[in-house]
């Protein structure tokens, strides 16, 4: 699909709900990210002093401050890497402009955020240098940074965040729990500190007290070791409050949906009451509208509860349910991105849920929950739930052909394969697999797991399975420079694409077949494989694809008769008025290239105009070009 243009990003979640001083603090960071001249700001402090509410406060006070919105990034979750491409991409860049080294990525970051007012904030920091690279390289821009420690680099603006102070500490407990006296706070934040982690888990027990049997005693609290709160809590709950807190701390993500309970629908709506408790006693926060966290102290203390890997028996149909939603949804915005496409997986049809306006917001669905979907096939697969597991996996491809995660798409596609229950899965997942090795340039193992899939494929008799594994392998050999094999190998995938009566596979085989004539230097079969091409596009009314053959038939004439460029620049122009920029500088390019001389550098300086408008590395490549001549 084309590029993604997103409204603009607002990503980071909610601050708590209660909220006392810090203003001293808040007015001294917002200052620094507001002042004309901007420099990075860092917050710095142990885990649970709320440096990362305070994070989220001022993102809040700030949304009208950065018109351009606001990044959030988390250095705790993912590489520097993978964070760059992603970010990239939730500002609009499509997957197939970018790199996969971190120069330049980053070179393709500055460019695109040097005319944004945005706010960039990177939580989890451990390493200056690293968070660094995220910082806009635009005057109006911001960068706010969180970290545990004192980071080395002396061009932070940095603030020692503490616990709260003791007056505050106690009203923020009176906030929480508005029964007590101010005398009863004062002397239980006294005793257990003033975090403001500690202050929301003493306030946890008493709410969840006081809901189960109308009463909270705070004498006895004093008394109470962290660790012995927690577990007091838990011991207020019902026990169906109880036991979805069990639930929630064994789902994949550290997020989820709160649509997802539905399937735990009962007539009197106990689901919604237990929700509702866990809430209450401030185990399950509001992360963003709709969507919610278990606190991850919880969900660290179940898990070394649980100790073993396996489910307990008392989850093990409510999570077999849990991951069939996945799937569902999964499913609803692989046909949201992708349309008609071949699916083999199962979509579980009596599983109810929203689906998705439109492919924007399905990919942007994928972009929040693709490592809770990867943990889903992974928990799917320990407990031999193989057909959800696979079909996961290949509901997953609308979200990797489309996203720059090639190291992910690689673990899920191997597993994937390990866990498919019949041949038919098998060929499916490896096919997806070979593609994904051949996207990364490891021609050798792609080959290999391409012809594996498509020896399945042949002993099922299956037509469809055998028209992709051979057309992907058609599409290899000619990345790898062999063109006279790809050849054979397209003429087969056409062969099958209109024995099935595929018009658009046979479309595409064509165009690659004509492609890969060019590369031979035999321009006759080649414009006769283009001719062909082109009706079936303009028959198919795609108007883009159509364009690009335009494009290549303009391309042969031109070899043939220097200086008749006007059908290239007419299939140019198609490019341009359907807003595809990337392919109308790389056409533009192309034909300067083709024409050199003055006529020619006229055309690769438009070129470079356009990737540096819309900050794609190639800028840089064609700009060094240039210089040399």
């Amino acid at each position: 699909m084309g590029a993604i243009k997103p409204p603009k990003p607002m990503e980071a979640a909610l601050p708590p709900r209660h909220w006392v001083d810090r203003s001293e603090v808040l007015e001294a960071v917002i200052e620094r990210l507001t002042a004309p001249e901007r420099s990075p700001v860092a917050v710095f402090a142990q885990s649970g002093t709320g440096k990362t509410a305070l994070m989220l406060k001022i993102a809040e006070l700030l949304r009208e401050r950065f018109p351009d919105g606001q990044i959030f990034i988390d250095l705790s979750a993912e590489r520097p890497v993978s964070a760059m491409r992603s970010v990239l991409m939730r500002l609009g860049e499509p997957s197939d402009r970018l790199s996969d080294s971190l120069g330049a990525l980053l070179s393709h970051y500055r460019s695109i955020t040097s005319d944004k007012t945005l706010l960039v904030m990177v939580d989890g920091v451990d390493r200056a240098k690293e968070a660094m690279l995220f910082q806009p390289s635009s005057r109006q821009s911001s960068l706010l940074l969180n970290a545990e420690h004192r980071l080395d680099d002396p061009d932070l603006q940095q603030f020692e965040l503490s616990e709260l102070d003791p007056a505050d500490a106690a009203l923020l407990l009176q906030r929480l729990c508005p029964w007590i006296e101010a005398s009863e706070s004062g002397a239980l934040v006294e005793v257990h500190g003033g975090s403001p982690a500690k202050v929301r888990r003493l306030a946890g027990l008493m709410r969840a007290r006081r809901h189960r049997n109308g009463r909270s005693e705070t004498g006895v609290l004093a008394s109470y070791s962290p660790e012995r709160v927690l577990n007091e809590t838990f011991k207020a709950l019902s026990p169906s409050a109880a036991w979805l807190s069990d639930y929630l701390s064994a789902l994949p993500g550290e997020e989820f949906e709160q649509s997802m309970l539905s399937i735990f629908r009962t007539p009197d709506d106990a689901h919604s009451d237990a929700f509702e408790e866990l809430v209450n006693a401030q185990l399950v926060s509001e992360s963003h509208p709709g969507r919610y966290r278990l606190e991850p102290f919880v969900i660290r203390d179940a898990n070394r509860a649980r100790g073993a890997r396996s489910l307990p028996v008392e989850l093990f149909t409510a999570m077999h349910q849990t991951l069939r939603w996945y799937l569902r949804r999964a499913r609803l915005a692989d046909e949201a991105i992708m349309g008609d496409r071949l699916r083999l997986g199962v979509a579980p049809d009596d599983i109810r849920t929203q689906g998705f306006t439109d492919s924007a917001e399905a990919l942007n669905w994928f972009e929040r929950n693709h490592h809770a979907l990867l943990n889903a096939m992974r928990i799917a697969a320990l407990h031999g739930w193989r057909t959800e597991a696979w079909s996961l996996a290949e509901s997953m491809w609308a979200f990797y052909t489309n996203a720059p995660h090639p190291k992910e798409a690689e673990r899920c596609y191997r597993l994937a394969a390990v866990v498919a229950d019949s041949a038919r899965a098998e060929s499916r997942i490896l096919s997806l697999l070979g593609k994904t090795l051949t996207d990364q340039g490891r021609f050798g193992e792609a080959d290999e797991v391409l012809i594996q899939a498509l020896a399945l494929a042949q002993d099922e008799g299956d037509l469809a399975l055998m028209g992709t594994a051979t057309e992907l392998r058609g599409r290899l050999l000619h990345k790898q420079g062999r063109p006279d094999e790809a050849v054979e190998v397209y003429q087969a995938a056409l062969a099958n694409a209109r024995t099935r009566g595929r018009a658009r596979s046979e479309a595409w085989q064509l165009l690659f077949l004509g492609q890969a004539h060019v590369d031979i230097d035999d321009s006759f079969s080649a414009r006769g494989y283009f001719e062909k091409a082109l009706d079936k596009f303009v028959e198919a009314e795609d108007a883009r694809t159509a364009a690009m053959v335009r494009f290549e038939l303009a391309m042969l004439d031109l070899a043939e008769e220097p200086g008749a460029t006007e059908e290239a620049l007419k299939a140019i122009g198609w490019m341009h008025r359907l807003g595809l920029a990337v392919h109308e500088a790389r056409f533009l390019e192309r034909l300067g290239n083709a024409l050199g001389e003055d006529e020619g550098k006229r055309y690769l300086e438009q070129a470079l105009e356009i990737y540096e408008d819309i900050g794609d590395v190639d800028g840089d490549r064609l700009r060094r070009q240039l210089l040399q001549h």
